[in-house]
């Protein structure tokens, strides 16, 4: 008898056959690893607003929210002076610390569409295949996308824009005062996305020109004048437009610059003052973002997913980032609901976490007026620790989210509008279980058979765990379950076979998964000859 030890690295690998992830995690959910020790992820909580009698908060929308921003007033000494503002396709809202919702745009009516839809009008088909004036059918067919949001704060006003309706909004909280810049602002463009710079100007990102909305386009106002937009040799209001192939989906603030990505490249605009006051200059080919909400940045700098990969820019230049489930994430991905991938950092466990549609997910039909078309939600996860390297992946629904730092916890937002706290440490993760299995793990010599009886384990606190083990004798056999097993700090088991996989299963309780940490393990094995 000997005991076996196993020592899974941190960090879960999924690519190509369950043998190319021998002796790794290949599946979990709700995980993640700190100084080699896998723990859960902290559970969340509805949030509940200042009441009496405490409810928790939903918008009042049966819409999916689509965009998320949290922001400082100048003075936010109480629960009210700061706010997360929320859109859906057709409204924004504005909740405060004390869970007070505020309907923005209650007086004004903007459109959207929820989900995207085929053209079945001039234009949506192949040229010359069907009788004119009759509805297109699907040969051919382009889609119309569904409508997203930008969100940004300049100094207390919210602006937003919409893909949809394209002219840039100011909320002003100390007025509730809700205003179209192009109102009030000279020459202010319509555009397609936003971001307001570290100098204090806004950039209107694929911005309208001489009436059409070029995507290659950047547009900016005056320097501390969101009304002037008018270039003028007495002011710093300019454009510019990029020599790229693609168009331009985002913008955002990265250590000191603003960095621009399009569909095919990266750029950055660095102010340089007058007379040309920015000056912009391609940082990576060939690394394009998915969706305009793809890209998060933190202090080690800004992360978005692509089409097919995973890119970082971090002051100096664009990497692509080595993704070792890239082939899970991908070969999942539904393409065709582009608009729900979104980017959330989590700066506190040096994480960037991007949540997604899969392919394998069932459908909602919807009536949008305009036809049926098919409603599809977030339901999995990917999730990159940038300090240690590591992936992790995983299944939940959250469509829109923050990080901490203007609100306590980090906030998110399912599909259906209802708001939770995460990162709750004494707090469960609702019917959803946190879990990690191992790709094969060879336990024996050569083919040779082991019988294993025991299991020690490392920090793992009594009746919080269970583990399963799956062995086979051969490589195409049969594959026998064995457990659940829970474990104790010595617990007794009784399985055999050549090779074996492992699952965790971590139990939560009215205290959530606390103090759970899963460290490496022993196996009490001995020999049981030849099979």
């Amino acid at each position: 008898m000997k005991y076996l030890k196993l020592s899974v690295p941190p960090g879960v690998r999924w690519h190509g056959t369950a043998y190319q992830c021998e002796n790794r995690w290949r599946d979990a959910s709700l995980m993640r690893w700190d100084q080699g020790a896998m723990l859960p992820i902290g559970g969340w909580v509805t949030f509940l607003d200042n009441q009496t009698n405490p409810q928790p908060v939903q918008l009042p929308d049966t819409e999916v929210p689509r965009e998320a921003h949290s922001w400082f007033l100048n003075d936010a000494a109480s629960g009210a002076g700061y706010y997360l503002a929320v859109a859906t396709p057709t409204n924004l809202y504005a909740m405060d610390g004390l869970g007070q919702i505020t309907h923005i745009n209650a007086s004004v009516s903007l459109p959207g569409k929820e989900t995207p839809s085929l053209n079945r009008g001039y234009g949506g088909g192949l040229y010359g295949k069907q009788s004119y004036g009759t509805p297109r059918q699907v040969e051919g067919q382009t889609k119309l996308p569904a409508t997203t949001w930008t969100l940004d704060n300049y100094g207390e006003w919210l602006l937003a824009v919409s893909t949809t309706d394209r002219n840039i909004w100011a909320w002003k909280p100390a007025e509730n005062e809700f205003v179209k810049l192009s109102d009030t602002a000279v020459d202010c463009p319509r555009c397609l996305s936003l971001v307001a710079t570290e100098e204090r100007f806004i950039f209107a990102l694929a911005a309208e020109d001489q009436g059409k909305i070029n995507v290659r386009r950047i547009a900016w106002c005056d320097r501390e004048a969101p009304e002037d937009w008018t270039i003028s040799a007495t002011n710093e209001a300019g454009g510019f437009e990029l020599q790229t192939d693609g168009a331009i989906r985002c913008g955002i603030r990265v250590r000191g610059r603003t960095l621009i990505l399009t569909t095919t490249d990266a750029h950055v605009a660095q102010y340089s003052g007058p007379p040309l006051v920015y000056g912009f200059q391609q940082v990576g080919k060939n690394c394009g973002i998915i969706s305009d909400r793809a890209a998060a940045a933190t202090g080690a700098g800004a992360f978005w997913m692509g089409r097919d990969g995973f890119y970082t820019y971090d002051g100096s230049a664009v990497r692509e980032l080595p993704c070792e489930v890239a082939d899970r994430v991908f070969r999942f991905l539904d393409t065709s609901f582009p608009q729900n991938v979104f980017a959330v950092a989590n700066a506190k466990f040096n994480e960037i976490t991007w949540f997604y549609t899969s392919r394998d997910q069932e459908g909602q039909e919807v009536d949008v007026g305009d036809g049926v078309v098919i409603r599809k939600v977030n339901n999995r996860y990917v999730t990159y620790d940038y300090a240690q390297n590591i992936w992790s992946i995983g299944e939940i629904d959250r469509h829109v989210g923050v990080d901490s730092g203007v609100f306590n916890d980090p906030i998110y937002l399912d599909h259906d509008n209802k708001v939770y706290r995460h990162e709750i440490e004494n707090a469960g993760h609702g019917d959803q279980k946190p879990f990690a299995e191992t790709g094969p793990i060879t336990i024996g010599e050569g083919d040779q058979v082991i019988k294993a009886t025991q299991v020690i384990t490392d920090s793992i606190p009594a009746n919080r765990v269970t583990l399963e083990f799956m062995t086979r004798f051969q490589p195409q056999g049969d594959e026998i379950t064995f457990g659940p097993y829970d474990v104790l700090p010595q617990t007794d088991v009784r399985f055999t076979g050549r090779q074996m996989r492992m699952k965790v299963n971590v139990i939560d309780d009215q205290n959530g998964s606390k103090d759970v940490r899963i460290g490496d393990m022993r196996v009490l094995v001995g020999g049981g000859g030849r099979r």
